[in-house]
């Protein structure tokens, strides 16, 4: 059961990409207003288990899609946040990955479940990339 549960989970992105490649940029205006999506901005109150959900699902988008919706800056912060925070932060895919890779400012190892994929699908469609 457990290996047919991962097949699944890589094969999930692999969806996911081909079904995004087929639509129009996400920043381009629609035809009713004109006008551009906003730009996705983090926050720095936001929690540790928010702040690596973001970086999870940003990782995704940049070495996955080649698509970005934060800034390099906006993403280094993020892993370092995420470093400082390691020992007491708390989440359910923090097993997902490790401080080495905070500290290298990467995402590139990850192995995303579907739940992070979908969430990165509705970031890049709500959201204007940088």
């Amino acid at each position: 059961m457990q290996r047919i549960r991962r097949q699944r989970k890589q094969e999930v992105p692999e969806l996911a990409v081909k079904r995004l490649k087929r639509t129009r940029p996400s920043c381009a205006p629609s035809a009713a207003s004109g006008q551009c999506k906003p730009r996705f901005v983090v926050d720095v109150d936001w929690s540790w288990g928010q702040k690596l959900q973001v970086y999870l699902m940003a990782s995704f988008l940049y070495y996955h899609m080649n698509r970005s919706i934060i800034t390099n800056d906006e993403y280094d912060q993020l892993c370092n946040d995420l470093a400082a925070g390691w020992k007491t932060g708390k989440h359910q895919h923090k097993h997902l990955i490790t401080l080495a890779d905070l500290k290298a400012v990467t995402g590139y190892a990850i192995r995303y479940p579907s739940i992070v994929v979908g969430g990165a699908m509705l970031l890049l469609q709500n959201h204007c990339e940088v």
